[in-house]
């Protein structure tokens, strides 16, 4: 619905849409946000995603453009002067992983979500108030109680529990407050390093 009304006002103002679907796959619920026939036919829309996230293929860089406007024939005539082409082992890769898409897809939201539920449960018995997600690879952490910054934060909890977060001043300055926490973990491992976490949240609740 709300993805409705944003395409609405911006057709009516005759805008370009360039739509990011990168993390299109990564839904808890296996629900497809683009299915819409007036969006996808929509003269000024441009479709970017490629394989690094739905199919762990980071570093490979490929993807893909799709749109319906002559746009298309100017950034092909770009693109191959930007680069030369696509290794045909990605290329092999990336057939395979389109022809696994649904088992592939539904196994690792799967993980995603069990990893999520484990982090929130952890978590909120420690008195943290986690966002209630649907779908992705990533939760930002509230750690302003502490009165650390992002970077110290991570940089204690690195070297006293050798676990790897990211510090939330990475996404600006009003991000300083946060940690950003990977989900894309196997189980048990994902596991450990919460429970570390926990751990290291509890000693600073101590001091």
């Amino acid at each position: 619905k709300e993805l409705i009304e944003i395409y609405n006002l911006l057709k009516k103002n005759k805008c370009w849409i360039i739509l990011d679907l990168i993390y299109e796959d990564l839904s808890y619920l296996n629900h497809n946000i683009i299915n819409n026939k007036h969006i996808l036919n929509y003269e000024k829309l441009i479709l970017v995603s490629g394989f690094s996230k739905s199919y762990s293929m980071t570093g490979w860089r490929i993807g893909y453009i799709f749109t319906k406007n002559k746009l298309l024939d100017l950034m092909f005539k770009i693109n191959q002067h930007l680069i030369t082409n696509v290794p045909l082992f990605i290329q092999d890769a990336s057939i395979e992983a389109l022809k696994n898409h649904d088992n592939q897809i539904k196994k690792f939201n799967k993980e995603l979500k069990l990893n999520y539920e484990y982090l929130l449960l952890k978590l909120s018995k420690l008195g943290f108030k986690i966002p209630s997600y649907v779908g992705g690879m990533f939760i930002f952490i509230d750690i302003s109680k502490f009165g650390l910054k992002s970077d110290i934060f991570c940089e204690k909890l690195l070297n006293e529990y050798k676990v790897a977060a990211t510090p939330g001043i990475f996404f600006g300055s009003s991000w300083d407050s946060h940690i950003r926490i990977s989900l894309s973990n196997y189980k048990n491992e994902f596991k450990l390093a919460i429970n570390k976490l926990a751990n290291f949240i509890s000693s600073l609740k101590n001091n």
